[in-house]
């Protein structure tokens, strides 16, 4: 799980079940490599630099169209709400 602070300080997390394993692995000292669909966008280059920067392998086919994504909000209570972001 990769966690980067953003200017409004909200957090931005980039993970889901292959991120979360291969970046355990990673800090196990295993090499790791991730294969996933990336968009040709903003958030896909912001995505695989980061996860690079980890020391992590990331594959991609060609990229098109625009990344997935889901947010999370939690407010003062706890409380969340799930998203999945398609503006």
């Amino acid at each position: 799980m990769t966690c980067t602070p953003e200017p409004d300080a909200a957090l931005r997390w980039y993970r889901g079940s292959p991120v979360v394993i291969a970046t355990e692995l990673r800090r196990r000292g295993a090499r790791t490599a991730l294969l996933t669909q990336l968009g040709d966008d903003d958030a896909g280059e912001r995505i695989a630099t980061t996860l690079r920067a980890t020391g992590m392998s990331v594959r991609t086919p060609p990229r098109s169209g625009r990344t997935a994504r889901r947010s999370v909000y939690m407010d003062a209570d706890g409380l969340t709400t799930d998203r999945l972001d398609d503006d």
